[in-house]
C-alpha cells in the first residue's frame, strides 16, 4: 500500500505505543487488536510484530530480547542502532496515554486505507466494461471490510472482572507503598477533599473577580511541584504574564521566609536594590519543575501540543489553565456558546486522560451572583454551566466574603464599629466550596488567604 499523506502519520504515537509495550508487556493486552498494519514506519511494523509474538509465547519483550533480531537491520542502524530501542523504552508514556495513542494509530491507518479504497472505487467506476451493479457491490464490500477493521477493536474493551482485578492490585500497591491517590499540594481543600490532583481528572476552579481563584491555582501548582519533584507542573497563565506571576511568587517567598521582610507583590517595583538582592537569595525555593507559559493566544490545541512536547522532559503531574472564557475558541459553525465551551471542556478532559494527569481549569462565574443577597456561588452560576459541570470531576469555588462586606461600609457610628470588627475577622478567610466531587463528599474547607502576598495556607485544626 502506498504511503499516505504526511498528516496521516504520527511518529510520536507509534514510538509511544512500542515504548510502553517494551516498558510493560501488559500493554500489549490492553491494546489487543492493534496490528502491525496499523503502523506506517516499516521498522515499527516489524518491531510490533516481534513484540506481540514474544508476548503471546509467554516470553519477555524488552530491548535486550529484540537486539539479536534487529541489531543488523539497516533501518535500525539508520535510526541510531540499538540505542533507539533504549530511547523508546526510557521515554515510554503512561499506559493510559499509550492506549489513546493506539486508538490514534487505528484511526490514521483507517484513513490511509480509505484513500486506497477510494482510488480503487474511482478506477472501478471508470471501467465501463463492468456492470454498474457489480461495481456498486464491489464498492460496498470494500467499504464494509474497511469499517470492520477500522481500529484496534479491543483497545478499550476489558472484561469487568479483569478491570476489577487490576483495580484491586492497584489499591493493594497503594496501601503497601503508602501512595496517595493524587499529587499532594499542601492545601487541605485539594489534598483532603479531592484526594489530591488525581490523574485523568478535570478539576474546575471557578469564581468571580477578586475571589482568589488564580491564587488558589498558583498555590496548588507550586505546592504540587514542590512535593512532587519528579513531575512537571505547567501553568498556562493567559490571565497574567510571566512578570505578574513572578511578582506573586517572589512576594509569597518574602512572606514565608522568616528572615526576610514581607513585601506585597504590588510594592515590589518600589524596593531598593539591596532589598531586591535579599529576594534573589530566595529564588532557589521556587521549584524548577513549576513551568510558566504566558502565550498571548491560548487554545486547547496549543495546550495539547505544548504538554506533549513538555512530556519528553518528564512526566506531567498536573496542567493548570487560567482561564477558560478568555481562551481562543474553535469555530462556532452555527453552534451556541455553550456547545463551543462543551467541546473545549470535553477536549481538556480527554487530554487529562491521555497525559494521565490532572487538568486544573479556571473559569469565570456569571454576574448573577452579584444580584443575590447570598453571594456564595452555586453550580448554576458557572458560565455555560451545563458542559463545564458535566465534564468536571470536581468543581471548587473560592469565596471571600470580605470582598462584599468591605463594599457595604455603613456611615460612622455603632454600625461602623461592628462593620470594622467583621472586616477584621473575615480579612484572611477564604472558603473553598466544593460543589461537585465525583467519588467523594462535597462541602466547604476554610483556608487562610494573605491577599497582598497571594499566599494561601491551611488553618491549624485547633482554629477551625
Amino acid at each position: 500500500m502506498a504511503p499516505g499523506p504526511p498528516l496521516l502519520y504520527s511518529a510520536e504515537a507509534e514510538q509511544g505505543v512500542i515504548g510502553a509495550a517494551l516498558y510493560d508487556n501488559a500493554v500489549v493486552g490492553r491494546v489487543e487488536g492493534l496490528e502491525p498494519r496499523h503502523f506506517r514506519e516499516p521498522l515499527y511494523v516489524d518491531l510490533w510484530a516481534e513484540i506481540t509474538t514474544l508476548v503471546k509465547r509467554g516470553r519477555l519483550a524488552e530491548p535486550i530480547s529484540l537486539a539479536s533480531t534487529f541489531a543488523a537491520d539497516p533501518r535500525m542502524i539508520e535510526m541510531g542502532g540499538l540505542d533507539h530501542l533504549g530511547e523508546l523504552f526510557s521515554r515510554a508514556p503512561p499506559v493510559a496515554a499509550a492506549i489513546s495513542q493506539a486508538r490514534l494509530l487505528g484511526e490514521l491507518s483507517a484513513r490511509r486505507e480509505l484513500i486506497t479504497v477510494g482510488e480503487q472505487m474511482m478506477a472501478a467506476a471508470r471501467d465501463t466494461g463492468i456492470g454498474i451493479h457489480d461495481t456498486l457491490s464491489t464498492a460496498e464490500k470494500l467499504v464494509g471490510e474497511l469499517a470492520r477493521g477500522a481500529e484496534p477493536g479491543e483497545a478499550s474493551l476489558i472484561p469487568a472482572r479483569g478491570a476489577a482485578e487490576a483495580t484491586l492490585a492497584e489499591l493493594s500497591a497503594e496501601i503497601a507503598q503508602g501512595k496517595p491517590k493524587g499529587m499532594m499540594t499542601g492545601l487541605r481543600c485539594i489534598d483532603r477533599r479531592l484526594g489530591g490532583l488525581k490523574p485523568g481528572h478535570l478539576i474546575v476552579i471557578a469564581g468571580r473577580p477578586s475571589m482568589g481563584k488564580s491564587g488558589l491555582a498558583r498555590q496548588g501548582a507550586i505546592g504540587g511541584a514542590a512535593r512532587n519533584p519528579r513531575h512537571l507542573f505547567p501553568f498556562f497563565c493567559l490571565e497574567m504574564n510571566r512578570r505578574e506571576m513572578s511578582e506573586r511568587n517572589l512576594s509569597e517567598l518574602s512572606y514565608r521566609d522568616r528572615d526576610t521582610e514581607e513585601v506585597a507583590y504590588r510594592d515590589l517595583d518600589k524596593l531598593p536594590a539591596h532589598e531586591l538582592k535579599k529576594l534573589d537569595e530566595l529564588l532557589w525555593q521556587i521549584p524548577a519543575n513549576f513551568i510558566l507559559d504566558d502565550t498571548a493566544t491560548l487554545s486547547v490545541a496549543y495546550v495539547r501540543r505544548r504538554c506533549f512536547a513538555l512530556r519528553k522532559r518528564g512526566p506531567i503531574g498536573a496542567v493548570f489553565i487560567d482561564y477558560l472564557q478568555i481562551m481562543q475558541r474553535p469555530k462556532a459553525e452555527g453552534r451556541n456558546d455553550a456547545a463551543v465551551i462543551g467541546e473545549m471542556t470535553a477536549e481538556l478532559k480527554r487530554l487529562a486522560r491521555e497525559l494521565d494527569c490532572a487538568v486544573v481549569l479556571l473559569s469565570q462565574l456569571s454576574r448573577g451572583v452579584e444580584s443575590r443577597e447570598d453571594k456564595r456561588p452555586m453550580l448554576s452560576d458557572l458560565r455555560e454551566s451545563g458542559s463545564i459541570e458535566q465534564d468536571a470531576n470536581s468543581v471548587l469555588f473560592p469565596f471571600r466574603e470580605v470582598y462584599y462586606v468591605e463594599r457595604a461600609e455603613p456611615e460612622p457610628g455603632p454600625k461602623h464599629v461592628a462593620w470594622e470588627d467583621n472586616v477584621a475577622m473575615l480579612q484572611r478567610r477564604m472558603d473553598v466550596i466544593c460543589a461537585k466531587n465525583r467519588g467523594g463528599p462535597v462541602g466547604t474547607d476554610r483556608q487562610e488567604y494573605f491577599a497582598e502576598y497571594d499566599a494561601i495556607t491551611d488553618i491549624p485544626e485547633e482554629r477551625l
